[in-house]
């Protein structure tokens, strides 16, 4: 049978750019346009918009556009090469080139149509612009052109990129009034939207309300639930989505075990198991797989598997450590008082580079702190100023209630003098309470009262134990009318004295010689 000569044509050429720009195979379509000029084959519209479309597809959003600025002046550029190229920037968040082109279209003397407005809305949603995707949203009524369900899902991602749940939700709920089908992206947007929000029973919700819109969920849907119950602290709810993903055929990705593995705050067990199931289901971990575990481990002060995991098992599968996973391995030792192994993981994880934040050391001076490491405690202090670490009103804190609970009142009240004087940070509760115990402690009870004074004048509430400390201070210099004052001041504030309390006022009144013991008791008598 002889061989049949078929001389390939334009049409021939583009439908196989086309099929190779649907496959997602862009070198193989750039390689078929090229051909074209070999055969003296002149490329058409359709043949550039299409190579465009296969560099979008491929990620190649630089290359599309360079494309799209050489064309040939001999080809005319339509709003398909516009749309086809705004999208390209769009996946690649590149939100001001894709504005560039849109307003482009216009001066061009074409008229933006849906597919226009999408991908710009896209470009600033994947940009996290919010008042710039409003602004196009709205504009498009203005411009009467319908928004369809792409464009309120645009929108919709766009509130939830920047936590702006409320606006979400009222363009979410009024899509059925426009006669719009919300899809599995609509309510997967809206789902995560009031996940970032913190609003939890929102999410879930709209997670059992799909099915009744005949919606089918997918993984992305869990996700979103999951971390959506994370954040509200209900891992139990967390878990049992989780495991009803493959009773409903839903694979379970690296972000599902991640966010199951982060609700379980403090359940280390529970964390454990889920991430040997994520390695026996042969998913990849990544950092937030461990770290996530790391932290579980630090809540419930299990510091040693912190340390396993950090130091061996994160090595093993190749996974650099980073200051996340390291800051939860050094609260672990903190919250187990293991001020020795918190100071020498802050030195191991500086030697490999890791750079370390304020967190890490606040972490290490806490666990100095309640080991009553003093000195340790303070050199990391100022360390922190020597290796330019912004220190915190955290930092603060920790390192002067170190100082006054080992009797370095003066060291304390130092500090304190100096958060007050340089408005480094603005003293809180905490640092009020303790500069008060260290007046107490040195028995400067006028300064005691002028702080819980000016506590109380920088609008913060004074707390059991800022009264406790004061009254301590009071009463040890035998000053009973203050002391009185201060113990009559708590029960208008509503707060029950406890035994502290009790032995402090006692303890005064004795040494001024005042009040009848019993009655005394009696009054200080706690429910």
């Amino acid at each position: 049978m002889p061989r049949m000569n078929v001389k390939r044509n334009i049409f021939a050429y583009n439908a196989t750019i086309s099929a190779c720009e649907k496959g997602g195979q862009w070198q193989q379509a750039v390689n078929f346009f090229e051909a074209m000029w070999t055969e003296h084959i002149v490329p058409d519209i359709v043949s550039y918009n299409t190579i465009i479309s296969a560099y979008c597809k491929g990620g190649q959003w630089q290359q599309a556009l360079t494309f799209f600025e050489t064309m040939p002046e001999a080809v005319e550029v339509d709003l398909i090469s516009y749309n086809t190229v705004i999208n390209a920037c769009a996946k690649a968040a590149e939100w001001q080139q894709a504005l560039s082109l849109f307003a482009a279209i216009s001066q061009n003397d074409f008229t933006p149509d849906v597919i226009s407005y999408n991908a710009t809305m896209s470009a600033f949603e994947k940009g996290g612009q919010l008042y710039q995707a409003w602004s196009m949203f709205h504009a498009m009524a203005q411009a009467d052109v319908q928004p369809n369900t792409i464009s309120h899902n645009a929108f919709i991602s766009a509130c939830e990129k920047s936590s702006a749940w409320q606006n979400a939700m009222s363009v979410f709920d009024a899509m059925p009034t426009s006669r719009l089908r919300r899809d599995v992206i609509t309510f997967n947007a809206a789902i995560s939207a009031n996940e970032k929000g913190g609003q939890w029973q929102r999410a879930v919700a709209l997670f059992q309300e799909m099915p009744q819109q005949k919606i089918q969920r997918d993984t992305v849907t869990y996700n979103a639930t999951i971390s959506a119950c994370q954040k509200g602290s209900e891992w139990h709810r967390a878990v049992n989505l989780f495991e009803r993903m493959p009773e409903q055929s839903v694979p379970r990705d690296t972000i599902s075990y991640n966010a199951t593995i982060s609700a379980c705050d403090g359940q280390w067990e529970s964390a454990l198991r889920l991430f040997h199931a994520l390695l026996e289901d042969a998913v990849e971990p990544n950092v937030l797989s461990f770290s996530a575990t790391i932290s579980a481990c630090e809540k419930a002060g299990r510091w040693q598997q912190a340390l396993f995991f950090l130091f061996q098992a994160m090595p093993s599968a190749s996974i650099q450590v980073n200051v996340v996973s390291g800051n939860a391995a050094i609260s672990a030792c903190e919250k187990a008082s293991q001020w020795g192994q918190a100071i020498e993981l802050l030195k191991s994880l500086s030697r490999i580079k890791v750079v370390m934040d304020a967190i890490s050391y606040n972490a290490t001076i806490s666990a100095c702190e309640k080991s009553g490491r003093w000195q340790q405690a303070l050199r990391l202090f100022y360390d922190m100023q020597k290796d330019d670490i912004q220190r915190s009103i955290i930092s603060f804190n920790a390192t002067i209630s170190a100082c006054e609970k080992q009797g370095e009142w003066e060291l304390a009240l130092e500090l304190f003098e100096f958060i007050l004087s340089s408005k480094v940070a603005d003293a809180d509760i905490f640092s009020y309470t303790s500069a008060i115990s260290a007046c107490e402690k040195g028995g400067q009870w006028q300064q005691a009262l002028n702080f819980f004074v000016r506590m109380t004048l920088a609008k913060l509430q004074p707390q059991l134990v800022s009264y406790n400390a004061t009254i301590s201070a009071c009463g040890r210099s035998a000053q009973w009318q203050r002391v009185m004052n201060l113990f009559q001041r708590m029960y208008r504030a509503v707060l029950v004295p406890d035994s502290i309390t009790r032995n402090a006022v006692i303890s005064s009144c004795e040494k001024s010689g005042q009040w009848n013991l019993r009655k005394l008791l009696q009054t200080c008598q706690m429910p």
